[in-house]
């Protein structure tokens, strides 16, 4: 499983994708196909040049995998930590922070017929648009701008890129204006990139088709690097210097986490992750290690970043170790002193990046992986809708991670922060019903720690319109948890000391 519960093939035993054929009578059949053919043929050869490269970087390599030192791993409550959302908050009131939301897929395990930062969470909200993704992740980022203003920086702003994909782009250019507008974020602040599309194949090798059409399918969130590159220089003379990137269906995201941005600052990192803990070593999750470097870094910009920023990890890489990469003493494997999982960093696509990293990963060659996945279609002539599985070809955002110098990881509460929206209600995980149950129970816990009254926090006029009928608060009500005591005595922020 590799982020977010993601299950892939092992590209070790099929590396490369099947021929890029298709026969002539279809060629005569379709003219739409025959118009697309340039397009997908460019796709495809790139594709299986960077799967034949994949595959020999992997037989080079070392398995013997190892955890991330303790002096580069830390917790949120961690000492060594303390001054970190103090940084944060002050590279946000400078204007230095840009968010990345992932937000290209087509949320085909879902089963929605709108893109996931759209999906309607029932909520109880009365507004429908509340009952989002892109509401509740708006709504932080105005928390954090409000706090900066009531800290006396009005002008500050924050960066909210959104990757969008062909299949999601224009609905949510859309509505995401409409959130901004209802939510009070600056619209002239959304900086939206479009990831390519690649064809999706069956089994066979033959393109799988929707009636007359060829079927593309998002190039998965390591499209990120090449969307992102145009933009690059806009960015930079904007003055974003740190970028918090995640993906768009995690309900429990802490978004522009000042904590986050400010231990990965404070640690000199180019490039960090957020994790959880893996506790059961057959859970299929990737972990993060590393492993002897075995990349020469051929590309000159690339070799001139390592070689300038005196890297911390001398000679060695930063990768995500798939559950099928280990060994089954790999997994079970516990670290001598704490007892805990040897490999624990269980990865969920949670990334803060510099620019300037940006810059070099966006020069990356990067591996293409297949997945195979149940696609909806119909076959040619046909109006009845089938299922058949499909090959899709993705690339993944982490696979920048060895390009990495100064890597920093965070590892945070599960319960806390981590509850995606991947599956149907049926299927009874990683759905809408869990994800409104994660938000449900984690401002119950806030409440009681805080010792609010919340009827009485319900009831000031400040307040009454951003709770639902659920008892769902708005982030604009409690970013923090100790914005819920803050909110209740109606006082100032506690956190306007840390800018004093």
């Amino acid at each position: 499983m590799s982020q977010q519960g993601e299950t892939h093939n092992d590209d070790s035993k099929a590396t490369a994708p099947p021929p890029a054929f298709v026969s002539p009578p279809e060629l005569g059949q379709f003219e739409n196909l025959m118009n697309d053919m340039p397009r997908v043929l460019e796709y495809y050869a790139k594709a299986a040049e960077n799967a034949k490269q994949y595959a020999e970087k992997l037989s080079k390599s070392d398995p013997k995998f190892e955890r991330i030192p303790d002096d580069r791993y830390y917790s949120r409550s961690d000492p060594a930590l303390a001054n970190a959302l103090k940084v944060g908050l002050d590279a946000i009131c400078k204007g230095q922070v840009a968010v990345i939301t992932l937000a290209g897929g087509q949320a085909s395990r879902l089963g929605a017929d709108v893109p996931k930062g759209m999906y309607p969470l029932d909520l109880g909200f009365d507004k429908p648009i509340m009952n989002t993704l892109f509401y509740q992740q708006a709504s932080q980022l105005k928390a954090l701008l409000n706090l900066a203003n009531e800290a006396g920086f009005p002008n500050s702003s924050i960066g909210w890129i959104i990757m969008t994909s062909t299949s999601t782009d224009e609905r949510t250019r859309a509505f995401v204006n409409e959130v901004c507008n209802d939510v009070g974020f600056p619209s002239n602040n959304v900086y939206f990139i479009v990831q390519r599309d690649l064809p999706i194949y069956r089994l066979d090798g033959e393109f799988l088709l929707d009636s007359a059409e060829m079927m593309f399918a998002p190039n998965g969130n390591g499209g990120l690097y090449e969307a992102l590159q145009p933009h690059l220089p806009r960015l930079r003379a904007d003055g974003y210097k740190y970028f918090h990137a995640y993906c768009v269906d995690n309900i429990l995201c802490y978004v522009a986490d000042p904590v986050f941005i400010g231990s990965s600052i404070m640690f000199n990192a180019d490039c960090a992750a957020k994790v959880v803990e893996k506790t059961d070593p057959e859970e299929k999750i990737g972990v993060i290690g590393m492993q002897p470097l075995h990349d020469d870094f051929e590309n000159p910009k690339i070799a001139d970043y390592i070689r300038q920023k005196a890297p911390y990890y001398v000679n060695k890489q930063i990768r995500v170790i798939e559950y099928s990469e280990m060994s089954s003493e790999q997994k079970a494997a516990r670290h001598p002193a704490s007892e805990r999982l040897m490999f624990r960093a269980g990865n969920i696509a949670n990334h803060f990046f510099t620019i300037d990293f940006l810059d070099v990963a966006c020069e990356a060659e990067l591996p293409v992986h297949r997945a195979e996945k149940k696609v909806r279609h119909r076959e040619a002539g046909s109006t009845e809708y089938t299922t058949s599985t499909g090959v899709k070809l993705e690339r993944f955002i982490f696979d920048v991670f060895p390009l990495a110098a100064n890597f920093f990881v965070l590892e945070v509460d599960r319960n806390e922060e981590f509850s995606p929206l991947k599956n149907s209600n049926d299927i009874g995980t990683d759905c809408a019903v869990t994800c409104k149950n994660s938000l449900i129970s984690r401002q119950k816990k806030w409440i009681e720690l805080s010792g609010v009254d919340f009827n009485q926090l319900a009831s000031l006029p400040e307040v009454a319109s951003s709770i639902s009928k659920e008892g769902i608060f708005l982030p604009t009500v409690a970013y923090f948890q100790s914005d819920l005591q803050d909110k209740a005595l109606g006082r100032p922020s506690s956190l306007i000391g840390l800018f004093i």
